[in-house]
């Protein structure tokens, strides 16, 4: 299979999702950002508030050199995801962002306990998002890079603020209600 791409479908068991810790994870690609969530056994509730009659609101804040993006999906908690390009093993050259377009965002919900996608959400991101999410990417990615160090400071960083601090942190923002 070609790793470049990630293809998903509702109803999906994906093996390597099986057993899947909770948490999110945040990747860039060629097909644009990838936000997977993963809960164990969701309610019915929790996957109510993936779908794309629900509000969502994305923030991004670089702390300790780490890019930090939050959302908010639905009337969930503030989710966090952090970021840095050197782990992505497919980043793209990111394209310029034309008037009035932005990134796409696939917004996975996972049941982390059985690898079953539960959700699939497509959002697009704001032009101004885009614009300084590549320029934030582009700046990092000129950074020499340490997974030590990025571990380091993410521990740090998690140590003195909340997932909701970071998101009052960010100066980008972008809402879909």
């Amino acid at each position: 299979m070609d790793e470049k791409f990630q293809a998903f479908k509702v109803g999906q068991v994906v093996p390597r999702f099986v057993n899947h810790t909770e948490g999110t994870v945040f990747d860039f690609d060629g097909s644009g950002a990838v936000m997977k969530v993963f809960f164990n056994d969701p309610t019915p509730r929790e996957i109510e508030q993936f779908k794309s009659s629900m509000r969502f609101e994305m923030r991004m804040v670089e702390v300790y050199g780490i890019i930090m993006l939050t959302a908010k999906i639905g009337n969930l908690e503030w989710m966090d995801f952090p970021y840095s390009p050197h782990l992505s093993k497919n980043m793209p050259v990111l394209e310029n962002v034309s008037q009035g377009v932005g990134y796409a965002i696939t917004l996975v919900l996972v049941n982390g306990k059985n690898g079953r996608v539960e959700h699939i959400r497509i959002i697009g991101m704001t032009e101004r998002f885009s614009k300084e999410f590549k320029k934030i990417i582009e700046a990092d990615t000129e950074k020499s890079f340490s997974k030590t160090e990025y571990d380091k400071n993410l521990k740090t960083l998690f140590l003195r603020y909340t997932t909701k601090q970071i998101a009052d942190m960010s100066p980008y923002y972008f809402k879909i209600n």
